[in-house]
């Protein structure tokens, strides 16, 4: 169950993340991506200390996360 429930979460963080970086992609796409590199590192960062909260609830290594 608690590995069923890890992995629920951290797809819907991932998915989260994707819906958020499209957004800002599709805002600046004029721009070009790499003309707001702050604002999609934010995004990253935040989802990160995400991930890594869940690894904690769940006591998965990062590294474990990262094969899933």
């Amino acid at each position: 169950m608690s590995q069923e429930q890890f992995r629920k979460e951290f797809i819907e963080i991932l998915d989260e993340s994707n819906a958020e970086s499209e957004a800002l992609a599709k805002k600046y796409f004029k721009d070009g991506m790499d003309s707001h590199p702050a604002e999609f590192k934010a995004i990253r960062d935040k989802h990160f200390k995400r991930v890594q909260a869940l690894c904690l609830k769940y006591g998965v290594k990062p590294e474990e996360a990262k094969k899933e």
